[in-house]
């Protein structure tokens, strides 16, 4: 591209040049003819001047001594002005031949003036004068001749040289007019070349910006092809990809920056999430322990009901009229029992023996007894996985459990509806990050999901409290997600709920999971059967009166020699003074409590006592177990007297 715009600029130049010198040397022609013109101007003026005086010398010697002649001196300054005008033809540069002509001039001139000079020195003779006034006045005519022929011969040349200046100037005009029409259109030519050899490679880099513009970063143009462009292009191409690199370095420090927002997010609203599990936990905690202090408190006061109520049984009449109402009471007392053991599940302590089951299986016991009692409006799915789903869990509280789940569904789905229970095994991470359990072992997922009514965000967060329903009145009494919620937390896992209203509910329940050889077998109590042996010194040890009443009255019945504590003191100082052969021992007492009591009775002498625990507490498998390695049996209360005669002689017999 270079070359071609030297070459055409160089082309330019020289054709402005060549018609530039050209015109100079036309237009020198042309000045040197001017000048010729001039000088044959100026020899025609002198042919003029000359010819001029000459005929009024001649004049003057025609005219001499008559009345209109002039002066002598007249003639003398013609002849001076002659003499001048031909001296002032030989200081311009002529030509050969018109140098010969002024010289004969001149020697006419001399011989004029000569004539001249005799005619007027013999003014005194007459006839010599006029003699030598008519030579004079032949030499004067051949000088006027010579003059004549000068000028005439000026005029001439005159003419001729004025026609080769005006042809010269004439062709100066047609060079210049040329030579600029030439350069013009040769300038076009090389603007249009040169234009279009510029615009195909800008028209590429203009179409490769475009394309960046666009978003197509790291597009590169081609540079094959191109000289001067070609280090433009090599550029170019640098450029954009190094634009790509750049916006792929800020794509992914942005990408990074979402992520860690996201992240942050998602740490936050997990926080936020634990904070709220946290704050929910203490206070269904906090609620547990009070529920377990009501339970306790309340099973004691049904075991008054209930032992007073067996008493009464034993003692009344089989055909009294009274019996009915008393098969009232012990009915109502097993209700509120049943009541107290729901609180005690929701406080965490659990009764009942765990061990490895497949909560599959359990599923589909469950299934069965669903198919009978749910209405046949609501279709019930089971979606199983494929390998055996074991967890650590008391079965019956498992099933107590799903029936609570099923119920709960049945009453949100009043116009029927779909029920699916659906169990996955999750692995440890996924197990840790969704279920929450904080450990890192696999678990077992238990999805429960319905399609009736749901429940708005206020509602949901109030579901696992106690005694929240949002049953009519005499619908429900509230425990059921609570229990669940107990029994879950019981057996180590994790419920949630995730429900929105006309959308339906699902609650999903993680269990960790459990390997058939790795649970340790919990020590559980024998089965009690009724005995009829009797006899024996058993302390009854309880701080509520009406329960030592009922039950030394039927101890007493049967044969048992009984003696009474209201705390755990006195109890231990009985057992130390007297020979003791069992002691029915109640961990609520005030003082030292039941607990410590066991311990300091188990580090008595032999023989020691034997202990049958009786509570209104509920326990874990770790706490039940730590009792049962120093206690023979464990009475849950309010428990009927025939189950406790039984223990009695049971762990009597035992050696």
């Amino acid at each position: 591209m270079r070359k071609k715009i030297f070459l055409a600029f160089f082309s330019l130049l020289l054709i402005f040049v060549s018609g530039s010198l050209i015109s100079s040397k036309y237009i020198v022609d042309a000045t040197e003819g001017l000048h010729r013109l001039l000088q044959m101007h100026k020899i025609d003026d002198m042919s003029k001047a000359l010819s001029l005086s000459i005929r009024t010398v001649q004049m003057d010697l025609f005219s001499l001594r008559t009345p209109a002649s002039r002066d002598l001196d007249t003639i003398i300054t013609n002849v001076r002005q002659m003499e001048g005008l031909v001296n002032k033809c030989y200081s311009c540069h002529h030509k050969e031949w018109l140098v010969k002509k002024f010289n004969n001039m001149s020697e006419g001139v001399r011989l004029y003036k000569s004539a001249l000079s005799l005619y007027v020195t013999s003014s005194a003779n007459t006839p010599r004068m006029e003699r030598l006034g008519i030579e004079a006045t032949q030499i004067g005519e051949a000088l006027m001749e010579r003059v004549l022929e000068v000028s005439s011969l000026a005029s001439v040349r005159f003419g001729h040289v004025t026609e080769e200046s005006l042809g010269r100037i004439k062709d100066v005009r047609l060079i210049l007019l040329g030579t600029l029409a030439l350069t013009f259109l040769i300038g076009v030519i090389a603007a249009i070349h040169i234009t279009r050899a510029l615009m195909a490679p800008l028209g590429v880099f203009i179409d490769g910006t475009r394309k960046i513009a666009s978003g197509q970063l790291g597009h590169k143009v081609p540079s094959e092809g191109m000289t001067e462009f070609r280090e433009l292009a090599e550029y170019f191409n640098k450029m954009s990809e190094e634009l790509k690199r750049a916006h792929e370095e800020q794509e992914n420090t942005n990408r990074e920056l979402n992520n860690e927002i996201i992240e942050r997010k998602h740490a936050e609203e997990e926080k936020n999430r634990l904070m709220d599990q946290l704050v929910h936990a203490r206070k269904l905690e906090a609620i547990g322990t009070l529920s377990g202090g009501i339970a306790h408190e309340f099973n004691n006061l049904l075991q008054v009901i209930q032992g007073c109520a067996d008493l009464m049984d034993i003692t009344m009449e089989k055909d009294s009229a009274s019996r009915k109402h008393l098969s009232t009471i012990i009915a109502t007392a097993n209700r509120g029992g049943d009541l107290t053991k729901r609180l005690l599940a929701f406080s965490r302590k659990v009764d009942g023996e765990s061990r490895v089951m497949d909560l599959n299986t359990k599923l589909g016991q469950v299934f069965v007894i669903l198919q009978q009692t749910l209405p046949r409006n609501i279709d019930i799915e089971l979606k199983l996985s494929s390998a055996p789903a074991t967890i650590a869990a008391d079965p019956s509280g498992i099933e107590q459990l799903l029936l609570n789940m099923a119920l709960n569904a049945k009453d949100a789905m009043a116009d029927g509806g779909r029920l699916t229970l659906t169990t996955r095994l999750i692995d440890a991470k996924a197990c840790k990050l969704e279920g929450n359990l904080g450990k890192d072992d696999n678990c077992v997922l238990l999805d429960i999901a319905d399609n009736g009514c749901g429940m708005d965000e206020q509602t949901r967060a109030l579901i696992f409290d106690p005694f929240f329903t949002t049953k009519d009145v005499g619908a429900g009494t509230g425990l059921g997600l609570s229990v669940t919620y107990g029994l879950v937390n019981a057996y180590g896992g994790y419920i949630e709920c995730k429900s929105s209203l006309g959308e339906g509910t699902t609650f999903s329940i993680y269990f960790p999971y459990a390997k058939e050889d790795v649970l340790e077998s919990v020590p559980r109590e024998r089965q009690l059967t009724f005995s009829d042996v009797s006899g024996g010194r058993v302390l009854i040890a309880d701080d509520e009166h009406g329960i030592i009443e009922s039950a030394a009255a039927v101890l007493e019945s049967m044969g048992y020699d009984v003696v009474t504590a209201s705390t755990g003191e006195d109890a231990i100082e009985i057992c130390k003074k007297e020979r003791i052969d069992l002691v029915a021992l109640d961990l609520g007492m005030p003082g030292i409590g039941g607990v410590s009591c066991l311990e300091t009775i188990s580090t008595l002498p032999e023989p020691r006592p034997k202990v049958i625990i009786t509570t209104g507490y509920g326990f874990d498998d770790a706490a039940r177990s730590d009792l049962l390695k120093k206690a023979e049996r464990i009475l849950q209360k309010p428990y009927r007297l025939t189950e406790f005669i039984s223990a009695v002689s049971e762990a009597l017999l035992e050696k």
